[in-house]
């Protein structure tokens, strides 16, 4: 997958009404929008290519990194916080990838 077919794939779980990623790839873009992904990843291999964010408390992308598998989630955070001034708050759900956000 490109990149900026990863980053539409995000955008628009964002914008749906689905509450978890997981079923939303797995039983909405796998199943009914492949077609249009033609080299769609798997759920695990799209995790692991998946860019690392930081939100806002209105969930806008403020910044974003992408890494290689084998970064782990927290690793780009200093490098895409260093211009941010508030609270950071990250998730604490293991089975995604690390999503933080600023207030």
């Amino acid at each position: 997958m490109t990149m900026s077919e990863i980053i539409t794939v995000l955008i628009a779980f964002h914008m749906s009404h689905h509450r978890d990623f997981k079923n939303y790839y797995k039983g909405y873009i796998a199943k009914f929008y492949k077609s249009h992904f033609p080299n769609l990843l798997s759920y695990t291999r799209f995790l692991e290519v998946m860019p690392k964010a930081i939100i806002n408390y209105r969930a806008e992308i403020v910044d974003a990194k992408l890494t290689t598998g084998n970064v782990h989630d927290t690793k780009p955070v200093p490098d895409i916080t260093k211009k941010l001034s508030g609270k950071l708050y990250a998730d604490n759900d293991t089975s995604t990838p690390l999503h933080c956000a600023i207030c």
